[in-house]
C-alpha cells in the first residue's frame, strides 16, 4: 500500500471520527432512544403496543443519516435531503414489518406504502368517515421520530449548536407526554439528565477548540 493512499485512508477516518468525543454520541442516541420509547409507550396505534416496536430504528436511521452528512461535509440541505430520501425508503419497510413481521423487505415496503394510499383514499375520495388501515399511523409516528432525531443530531455535529436539537427533542417528548395519561416522568428524568451533560460536554468542546 502506496504512503499517499495511507494518508488518505488516515484522512478520511480521521474525517467520520467525532472530534465532539464519544460521549457526546453515545449522549445524543440515548436522547433518540429515550423520545423513541416514549412514543412507542402509550400504544397510540390501535392499543398495541408492538406497532410501534421500530421506532427505535427510526430514531437510528435518522441519527445516522445527520452524523455521516455532518462528518462528511454534505451540508445542511443535502444532508436533509439524503436523510429524507432514506426516510422514504426505509420508514415505509418498518411500518410493513409493524403490521406484517413475517414479510420480505419487499413486502413489508409494498404493505406500508399500500396501506398508506388505502388510508389516504379512504378518507380523502371514497367519502368514508374512517379507515381500516394502521399502517399509516406507525409511518406518520416514523417520520416525526426519524426527522427529530435528524435535526437533533445535524444541530449537535453540523451547527454545534445542542441546545437547538435539545429544544426539538424536547418538545417532540413534551407534546407526546401531553397527550397520554401514562406515567412518563421515568423517560423526562432520563432525557434531561442526557441533554444537560450532552450541553456540558459540548461546551467543553468549544472551549477546548477555541
Amino acid at each position: 500500500m502506496t504512503l499517499s493512499r495511507v494518508r488518505l485512508l488516515r484522512e478520511s477516518r480521521e474525517s467520520l471520527w467525532p472530534q465532539e468525543g464519544l460521549l457526546a454520541v453515545v449522549l445524543v442516541i440515548v436522547i433518540g432512544l429515550v423520545l423513541a420509547s416514549a412514543v412507542d409507550s402509550p400504544a397510540w396505534v390501535a392499543g398495541d403496543p408492538t406497532l410501534t416496536d421500530g421506532l427505535v430504528w427510526c430514531a437510528l436511521g435518522g441519527f445516522a443519516v445527520a452524523f455521516t452528512g455532518a462528518k462528511v461535509g454534505w451540508g445542511r440541505w443535502t444532508t436533509h435531503l439524503m436523510g429524507a430520501l432514506f426516510a422514504g425508503l426505509l420508514i415505509p419497510i418498518v411500518a410493513g414489518l409493524a403490521i406484517k413481521p413475517d414479510a420480505s423487505i419487499a413486502g413489508a415496503f409494498h404493505a406500508g406504502a399500500q396501506g398508506s394510499v388505502n388510508a389516504y383514499l379512504d378518507l380523502a375520495w371514497r367519502g368514508r368517515g374512517s379507515t381500516g388501515e394502521e399502517v399509516h399511523f406507525v409511518l406518520v409516528l416514523g417520520m416525526v421520530v426519524w426527522a427529530t432525531m435528524q435535526f437533533t443530531t445535524y444541530a449537535v455535529f453540523g451547527h454545534h449548536r445542542p441546545l437547538n436539537g435539545v429544544i426539538a427533542a424536547g418538545l417532540a417528548l413534551m407534546v407526546n407526554m401531553s397527550f397520554t395519561f401514562q406515567d412518563q416522568l421515568p423517560y423526562l428524568v432520563l432525557f434531561s439528565a442526557a441533554s444537560l451533560l450532552l450541553l456540558i460536554e459540548m461546551h467543553v468542546f468549544e472551549a477546548r477548540t477555541t
